[in-house]
């Protein structure tokens, strides 16, 4: 209840450990739990939130998470497989920073596959136009928001330019009836960069183009990629 005991609680920077260190307790947690790592890539520490504290003027009031997740990445057939929002899919563990003890695990389950044909996108202007309109729906939504007695809010644009792409399996969900499937779709990955000096990174650092063309029409009528 006082202010002491809440600084002595939170983490501080200097506290967090190495990645290599945060690293080898998850492998040695999953090798006393006979957790198979063979279907997964060499571990990686998720560090995104490295970027809001980053951007903190004052460190003092930034977020520093009190588990760290460890990420084996899922291989399938060699390539690593993403989420939508192109972060790496697998084996999560969470070590917690003060106790450096494994605090819980996320992403164990059945990785045996079925493989399906289906028509893949040819056509380079596909991929072009559902990059030129990516996120033209949440901000033709925003210009739209208006308070009482005022006009409509402007929403400031930047500027930004994709890296070469590398391609990978990204999970989809596909919705027939009642029946939803998980679908890994080979994929272009492409890292956003920002080109204006002085801007930051948007909340979206990767974007995913999924080149089942079913898959990139669905997503792209859908009005949410």
């Amino acid at each position: 209840q006082t202010e002491a005991c809440y600084q002595a609680q939170i983490v501080k920077l200097g506290e967090v450990p190495p990645d290599s260190e945060l690293i080898a307790i998850a492998e040695q947690f999953a090798k006393d739990h006979g957790i198979d790592l063979e279907k997964y890539g060499p571990a990686e520490v998720d560090n995104m939130w490295r970027t809001e504290y980053d951007r903190m003027v004052d460190t003092g009031y930034a977020y520093i998470p009190e588990s760290m997740r460890v990420v084996f990445p899922l291989l399938i057939e060699g390539e690593p497989a993403y989420d939508q929002g192109g972060g790496k899919m697998g084996l999560s563990i969470g070590v917690s920073v003060k106790q450096k003890k494994v605090m819980d695990v996320w992403g164990i389950g059945d990785q045996t596959y079925v493989k399906s044909s289906y028509a893949g996108v040819t056509d380079e202007s596909a991929i072009t136009n559902y990059l030129n309109n990516l996120n033209g729906w949440p901000v033709h939504i925003m210009e739209n928001v208006r308070g009482e007695g005022q006009s409509s809010s402007t929403v400031p644009t930047v500027n930004v330019t994709l890296g070469e792409p590398t391609v990978g399996y990204a999970l989809f969900y596909k919705q027939t009836g009642m029946t939803s499937e998980e679908l890994y779709i080979p994929s272009l990955i492409f890292r956003v960069e920002i080109k204006q000096e002085g801007e930051m990174l948007p909340y979206r650092n990767t974007i995913v183009v999924p080149l089942a063309k079913e898959m990139l029409e669905s997503q792209t009528n859908g009005g949410r990629p």
